[in-house]
Parts: C-alpha cells; structure tokens; sequence
C-alpha cells in the first residue's frame, strides 16, 4: 500500500532540573553553592531519505518523544544534553501543523534536515543564584518542558500520469494488469482509498510511473466522496492534465 498522507505526534524532551548542593570539604567549612545545571532536552529532526518512497512506517509508530537532558550535579556538573531523536522521512515530504494547517517544512533535499518539536532548556542549578546578599542560595530551578505538537505529514506523489474516473470504474484493475503494483480490488465504491503508484515498462530502458487514485464523483470539490483528498493528490502532479475534467465537478 501507498501511504501518502498520516498525522504523528511529536514532543521535544525536557530539560534537566538544576540542583541544590553545597561544597562539603574538610578544609572548606563555608564551602559556597555547587549544584549544576540541568542538560537541555533533545530535538525532534527530521531527515530526508531518498531511500523511503512512503509513509507507510508512520502508520505503525505515531508517537516520537525525544530523550530529556539529565538532572544537574554536585559540584558544579552539569546534566548531559539529550540525544536527538532522528526520523527519517522521504524527499517530498510536507510537513504541516495538524490543528492550525500552517506549513512548517517543505523537504525536497536528500539530507535535508528541519527541526520539528525543540527540546525544553535545562534548570540552573543553585551555583547561579549565589550574590553579594545571597552566599547560599538554596533555589534551583526545574528543567523546560519539550515542544510538542501534532503533525500532519503528506507526501507529494511523483508520477507521470494518472488514472482518473469515478469510483468502481475499474482503475486498480488496470494499474494491477499493466504495472507491478497490487492495490486492493474489491466490488464496492471507494475501495482505494490512497493513491497507489506502479512502474509500466514498454520496452528496455523505457517505462513510466502509473498513479491509481480514489475516485472522483460530483461535488467533490465540496468534499463529497474523498474530494479533498482527490484534489490534494492532483496537487502533487506537474502537469495540470493529469486531473484534467474536475473542473465541471467545481
């Protein structure tokens, strides 16, 4: 199956909490204030792969929590930072925010990286407190929560040319017969519900990207059916004839 479109939640981890310590040396009875800093939370980044064509592992994992930076220390150490959590995803990923729409990222480079839910800042430990009128502070502060967020990931397909007639009208039959591609086929209105993409090869060294997607049927441009998915899978094609005739559905 081709995934083209999926909704994740992601959150940025949290900083540490500072500490409150005290030096305690035998030599040193008025020893100042030496709790350190909490680390920062990690990043949520996202990657560009060339090697993924679909979402389709987004499908089984939809939570992404970054690791949270490590508490401060006594004297004066400070927490680790957390790691970043890395998620690959493919090139031609659009990543959008799932409440507001707002697009965040447009990824379209091999490598390409964005920062999608920042880590929280790491608490300052009581060392950073100490003043002429305070020689021992006894605050801390508690590590920042992460940025989270629910996301609303679409892929935009590539694909020469398109299938594109009303629902049960025989289209993944076709892409089944003249590809390598196995969409679902059933006797029932809807049965594709996401578009799905095959190679036709006519010759050696020649071949082009077939794409099957949902059916169109009047008032979709109202959203009747999956209009407004149909419409946003038309966006994804360079050539404005590959979803030509909706106009007469607007």
């Amino acid at each position: 199956m081709f995934y083209d479109y999926v909704k994740i939640f992601v959150k940025g981890g949290d900083g540490g909490n500072g500490v409150v310590t005290f030096r305690r040396e035998k030599y040193v009875p008025l020893g100042g204030p030496s709790g350190g800093d909490g680390g920062k939370g990690a990043d949520v980044i996202f990657v560009a792969d060339e090697s993924l064509t679909t979402l389709v592992d987004f499908k089984y994992r939809q939570h992404y929590k970054a690791q949270r930076g490590e508490n401060g220390m006594r004297k004066n150490m400070h927490g680790k930072n957390g790691e970043p959590l890395v998620v690959k995803v493919p090139v031609g990923t659009l990543v959008r925010d799932a409440e507001s729409g707002e697009l965040l990222a447009d990824i379209v480079e091999k490598n390409q990286r964005v920062v999608v839910a920042h880590g929280g800042r790491g608490g300052r430990g009581n060392a950073r407190f100490q003043s002429a009128r305070n020689r021992a502070p006894e605050i801390a502060e508690k590590g920042e929560p992460g940025e989270e967020r629910w996301l609303r990931l679409e892929l935009k397909l590539l694909a020469d040319a398109a299938l594109v007639g009303l629902p049960n009208a025989g289209k993944s039959t076709i892409i089944s017969k003249v590809s390598g591609s196995r969409p679902k086929i059933a006797d029932y209105p809807f049965t594709t519900l996401h578009p799905n993409l095959g190679v036709v090869n006519l010759e050696p060294g020649m071949s082009f990207v077939l794409a099957d997607i949902p059916g169109l049927i009047e008032g979709a441009a109202e959203g009747v059916g999956l209009g407004h998915r149909f419409f946003a899978s038309c966006g994804a094609f360079t050539s404005a004839a590959a979803c030509g005739g909706h106009e007469r559905f607007g």
